[in-house]
C-alpha cells in the first residue's frame, strides 16, 4: 500500500468531496480516499499498481487540480 496527499485548492463543498470520492474511486486499485475540506487535502491510498499521474489525471478529468504534497 502506497499514500499520496495532493492539495486541491477548487474543493469548496461537500459536493466537491464527493465528487472526488466518486472519481478516484473508479480507479482500479485505489483503496481509500479520504478529504479534509478545511485543509483543502486529498489523501489516497492504492495498492502498488496505481501511479501518481493516474490520480493526478483523473483529478484533472472530474475538474481539479492536484497538487502533489510531499
Amino acid at each position: 500500500m502506497s499514500t499520496l496527499k495532493f492539495k486541491v485548492e477548487k474543493m469548496k463543498c461537500n459536493g466537491c468531496e464527493n465528487a472526488i470520492h466518486s472519481g478516484l474511486s473508479e480507479i482500479d486499485g485505489i483503496e481509500n480516499v479520504a478529504t479534509d475540506l478545511a485543509l483543502k487535502m486529498v489523501t489516497v491510498t492504492f495498492s502498488k499498481n496505481v501511479t501518481e499521474t493516474e490520480i493526478s489525471s483523473k483529478l484533472k478529468a472530474i475538474g481539479y487540480e492536484g497538487i502533489l504534497v510531499k
